[in-house]
């Protein structure tokens, strides 16, 4: 209900916002499905996460970079994710 009545006094771009941070998942979320392809290791599977945690905090602190947080804490979420399914299914 807080959200609808946010949306309605922010109007439309409060809306726009919302469809750019779907972007910010589906373009990291289609790297990694790229990299799923390449085989890599469980080893080279968590540098790729340790990578993505340095950039997200590292971009938190740039006054610029701060809006696209999202990137490199997304490849690092779906990364930590094939982590756990190369765990799970051997």
């Amino acid at each position: 209900m807080i959200l609808v009545i946010i949306i309605v006094v922010r109007g439309r771009a409060m809306l726009q916002r919302t469809l750019e941070s779907g972007w910010g998942v589906l373009l990291p979320a289609s790297l990694v499905a790229a990299l799923a392809l390449g085989d890599l290791t469980f080893a080279q599977w968590r540098v790729v996460v340790v990578l993505g945690l340095l950039a997200t905090a590292g971009m938190l602190y740039h006054k610029r970079l701060r809006h696209y947080v999202l990137l490199p804490s997304c490849i690092a979420f779906a990364s930590a994710m094939m982590l756990a399914i190369m765990k799970i299914a051997p």
